[in-house]
């Protein structure tokens, strides 16, 4: 990891339940721009009872990432969204709502069957399952976050150790249907 998380702001509380509520919104928003697309509400506000940062995940399923480029880029920028551009991989979009250097939305924009978008499904999926790796898994973020409150890189360094093998877990358990 780079220098992009060195001002990061953010903080770990327990589930929100107006979450569900703000992804509609983001839905709503989202689905105007990108129309007929599959939108799905994903990450840890997406999961009752797991604590995580308040930042509502948003992803968009789309035949062809080269659809963002034409005219949706612009778009979601008039929306209020920035653009990050590719995150994960070349089929991969990425747009941030922020608040001064807070996050509030992120809304990954994958093409059918990438491998980080089934991944994102399973883990939302499995936890919503499993109630002992769900308290787990939020107890560590809890930890991590007292341990490095200031320091957003140490953090996601130490949570992306738990979550592969966390995703271990998930694929031994899981079915092999894709999004």
């Amino acid at each position: 990891m780079d220098d992009k998380y060195r001002r990061r702001i953010y903080s770990i509380s327990p589930y929100n339940t107006a979450c569900p509520g703000r992804f509609e919104q983001l839905r709503l928003v989202v689905g105007e721009i990108f129309r007929e697309m599959v939108i799905e509400h994903v990450g840890s506000t997406s999961i009752p009872g797991m604590s995580g940062k308040d930042c509502v995940d948003v992803m968009v399923i789309v035949e062809d990432i080269a659809l963002v480029d034409d005219v949706r880029v612009s778009a979601m920028e008039a929306a209020g969204f920035s653009y990050a551009g590719q995150v994960h991989s070349a089929e991969t979009r990425m747009f941030r709502l922020m608040d001064e250097g807070r996050v509030l939305s992120n809304v990954h924009v994958f093409e059918r069957n990438s491998p980080h978008a089934i991944k994102m499904i399973r883990l939302r999926d499995y936890m919503r399952m499993r109630p002992d790796e769900l308290q787990a898994y939020s107890k560590l973020k809890v930890e991590l976050y007292e341990k490095f409150a200031t320091d957003y890189k140490s953090y996601r360094t130490y949570k992306d150790e738990y979550v592969q093998e966390l995703m271990k877990r998930v694929n031994e358990s899981y079915d092999h249907r894709t999004v």
